[in-house]
């Protein structure tokens, strides 16, 4: 029984020579057949992949504001204000100040545009002024972009 239960198996599994033969033929034409798409499919893959890169390059540009700095710019403006105010904001500038940790970027940029025009500000007005005159609008909003990160 077991022999012929192995026989069985073995007709079934490798099947005789001339369907092998012929099913070889057949895996070696949808190879080729597959062959043939991929060659044909890779370079038009290709192409839509450079195109979307460029769009999302577009894209990425069109969305970044043209008149502000870099990321980093904030950090660099605020390096002169952390004499007085302290690396995180944390310190009453000259002990007369608030302490701007934690403001909202509105806040800052209206505060720091009051003290440019010399509408904001008390004992502090002066040394604020000249601290942001030179400052354009993009670096105050780089600057206070940053404070409202602390």
């Amino acid at each position: 029984m077991k022999i012929i239960l192995s026989l069985a198996f073995a007709l079934f599994f490798f099947g005789c020579s001339d369907d092998a033969q012929s099913s070889n033929a057949k895996e070696e034409k949808v190879v080729e057949e597959v062959k043939k798409t991929i060659a044909a499919v890779v370079p038009k893959a290709q192409d839509v992949s450079a195109d979307i890169a460029q769009v999302v390059e577009e894209e990425k540009s069109k969305a970044l504001p043209s008149d502000t700095g870099t990321p980093n710019e904030g950090e660099k403006i605020f390096a002169k204000c952390a004499g007085c105010h302290g690396a995180r904001g944390e310190k009453q500038a000259l002990g007369k100040s608030q302490v701007i940790t934690g403001w909202e970027e509105s806040k800052t940029m209206a505060a720091l545009r009051g003290y440019k025009d010399g509408s904001y500000g008390a004992t502090m007005k002066t040394i604020m002024k000249s601290q942001v005159s030179t400052l354009s609008d993009a670096e105050i909003a780089d600057v206070a972009k940053y404070i409202s990160g602390l």
